[in-house]
């Protein structure tokens, strides 16, 4: 449910899911969505979601 909610959203290209850990490491182009899109995709299905470090380029 969470794995295909974010991969539903633009410019998501892969999502790795840890339920055990509750973490997700999500691949995505910057120009096309951003973090926040990310958490609310997570937040509307009833996962709210906030990133575990600051996201970087490269």
């Amino acid at each position: 449910m969470v794995r295909q909610a974010l991969l539903d959203g633009d410019g998501v290209m892969t999502v790795d899911l840890s339920y055990d850990r509750e973490r997700a490491r999500v691949a995505y182009d910057d120009e096309i969505t951003d973090v926040d899109d990310l958490t609310r995709a997570t937040g509307g299905i009833g996962f709210p979601s906030q990133p575990a470090e600051v996201p970087t380029n490269g």
